[in-house]
């Protein structure tokens, strides 16, 4: 029934994730609780375990406690919480000792049969982070002459950023080409795009 209720075609699935079921807040005022949605809190956890761990980190399990809320609607068993996760929807669970969790970390996009790159959100978070944060860190070479000493000077910011990344654990692979690639040049630039003042960054 769940599956039936779900809608099949989402705008920006792969920037978006659900989480189930909603959270008991604590109505100070009125002194009694009161069901929210799980944006605001789920919203928190992530940016705590940004902050602390890399956004390439997964923000679930034992460490993705929900704070600020005292329970949950409902209590999920494994079953329903394995079926959610194969719908692309996360489940919320209470655990003895460590409070309120999200246990799973899928987008949109993220459920079960379907092939894409972006099922979980640590993934969907680091692409969006790495393309920021090289399009806000290049902006310097937006009016310099478009030739190969530009395109040197970007590679050798890129890779920079990119090797402090696996130093953090950012990506697998024991050795930085196993890692990761930036190129920027005449192979990944046309000379109509060089004539355009165009400077494509390819990096995987």
């Amino acid at each position: 029934a769940l599956e039936d209720a779900l809608p099949r075609e989402i705008p920006g699935a792969k920037n978006a994730a659900c989480y189930f079921p909603r959270l008991l807040a604590r109505n100070a005022l009125a002194q009694k609780d009161h069901l929210v949605a799980p944006a605001g809190a789920i919203a928190g956890m992530m940016a705590r375990i940004d902050a602390a761990a890399g956004v390439w980190t997964a923000p679930a399990g034992n460490d993705a406690v929900v704070r600020g809320v005292v329970g949950l609607e409902r209590a999920l068993s494994a079953r329903e919480l394995s079926d959610l996760a194969s719908l692309g929807v996360n489940g919320l669970r209470d655990l003895p000792a460590t409070g309120m969790v999200a246990w799973g970390s899928r987008t949109w996009q993220g459920a079960d049969g379907i092939a894409t790159d972006w099922k979980y959100v640590s993934v969907r978070l680091l692409a969006l982070f790495l393309e920021k944060s090289i399009e806000q860190g290049t902006r310097w070479a937006r009016f310099e002459e478009n030739d190969e000493p530009l395109w040197e000077r970007i590679r050798l910011d890129v890779v920079e950023f990119l090797h402090s990344l696996f130093r953090r654990g950012a990506f697998q692979g024991q050795m930085p080409d196993e890692a990761f690639f930036a190129r920027c040049g005449a192979d990944t630039t046309t000379q109509q795009e060089i004539d355009q003042g165009v400077v494509n960054i390819q990096i995987g």
